[in-house]
């Protein structure tokens, strides 16, 4: 894990926005997601719910996926 990293593992974190209530099976939001974070110039990761993107100055964007499908 980088350094800089360190700091925030284990640390709770805000969501800012939730799809609580959607009503397409995982399979498609997956997909959904996937399209929308490809879009962005987003790269998957060898860890299927991990997405990054380098930003200029040498910074990382890390975006950590989760979803659950409560009716299974």
């Amino acid at each position: 894990m980088p350094d800089n990293l360190k700091p925030y593992c284990g640390v709770p974190l805000l969501l800012m926005k939730t799809l609580d209530g959607y009503t397409f099976s995982g399979k498609f939001l997956y997909e959904e997601q996937e399209e929308f974070l490809i879009s962005l110039g987003m790269q998957s990761t060898p860890m299927s719910a991990l997405w990054r993107m380098h930003l200029p100055g040498g910074g990382v964007l890390m975006v950590l996926r989760q979803f659950l499908d409560r009716f299974n």
